[in-house]
């Protein structure tokens, strides 16, 4: 039972860091458009309503993506040793 375990948490540290990846790099692309409050014109994806993101969600995201890639990848590191240990 334990090597079930094992790959199951390794699994889920895969699937985390995926996850974390898809919204840090969500957060950058939102950083760099140019967003306009208000209701969404048909066909106009200008808007965070119109691309189905919240406000908090894109908050979120964004500060996400501000942490520079070297402070992530230490993390992931620290995360895989404990994992691992």
């Amino acid at each position: 039972m334990g090597g079930e375990q094992d790959h199951f948490g390794a699994a889920f540290v895969v699937v985390v860091a995926f996850k974390i990846g898809a919204e840090r790099r969500a957060g950058e692309l939102l950083g760099r458009m140019e967003l306009k409050a208000g209701r969404p014109k048909a066909g106009n994806a200008s808007t965070l309503k119109a691309l189905g993101v919240g406000e908090l969600q894109s908050h979120r995201w964004q500060t996400m993506a501000a942490v520079p890639d070297a402070e992530v990848k230490r993390l992931e590191a620290e995360v895989g040793a404990e994992e691992n240990g």
